[in-house]
């Protein structure tokens, strides 16, 4: 007997000191928890991943709503169309904002349709870019020259004959008055012998 308990209380305690498997429920949550934590980063991708995971392991109305959300925030359009129709078409019965996801899948389907065809107009032919007429250069103004002046030089002053100069007449007048002189003086002395004295010999040529 005591043996048994020996054993029975071993195998207690092993079965306590394992570690406890999370179920599918606690896993779900899990997901949901990240999922909320990276739909707050804006991380809106990965927390749309993450709330499809927590559906698969839970069926819940609130995951899959969730998981259309974050498609659409992140740009996935056509996989949140998807999620939103299939959260009505599953749990469009008891889903208290249906009118809401009615409006949003509207909207989602316009969106999709200009996306749609916008890719496959086609490309519109860039108009080349219009160069900047060239503005004429100016011509340039005539230039006015002046007649060109000849400079001739002045006359050269009139010759005036001998007998109108003021100072050939001063010339006669003063040469006048010497031989008017020299004539007194001849007069004067014309009839003495002005020869040497007699008391000298005078020397006379042959």
């Amino acid at each position: 007997m005591r043996r048994t308990a020996t054993l029975l209380t071993a195998l207690l305690v092993a079965v306590t000191a394992l570690p406890a498997v999370a179920g599918p429920r606690e896993e779900a949550r899990e997901h949901y928890e990240h999922a909320t934590s990276e739909y707050a980063l804006g991380n809106y991708e990965t927390a749309a991943l993450e709330y499809e995971k927590a559906f698969a392991l839970k069926t819940d109305a609130a995951l899959l709503y969730n998981a259309a959300q974050a498609h659409r925030q992140g740009g996935n359009k056509k996989r949140a169309l998807v999620l939103y129709q299939n959260y009505l078409h599953v749990f469009g019965d008891r889903a208290t904002n249906r009118e809401e996801v009615q409006k949003l899948i509207l909207n989602l389907k316009k969106a999709i349709a200009e996306d749609e065809q916008m890719a496959n107009a086609p490309p519109v032919a860039q108009q080349p870019l219009s160069t900047p007429e060239a503005k004429p250069e100016p011509k340039p103004e005539p230039t006015v020259t002046a007649p060109a002046v000849a400079i001739t030089a002045p006359p050269p002053p009139e010759r005036k004959p001998l007998i109108k100069r003021a100072w050939f007449w001063g010339v006669i007048g003063g040469a006048a008055a010497i031989v008017a002189t020299s004539v007194a003086l001849g007069v004067v002395y014309g009839g003495h012998d002005v020869g040497p004295s007699s008391n000298f010999g005078i020397v006379r040529g042959n």
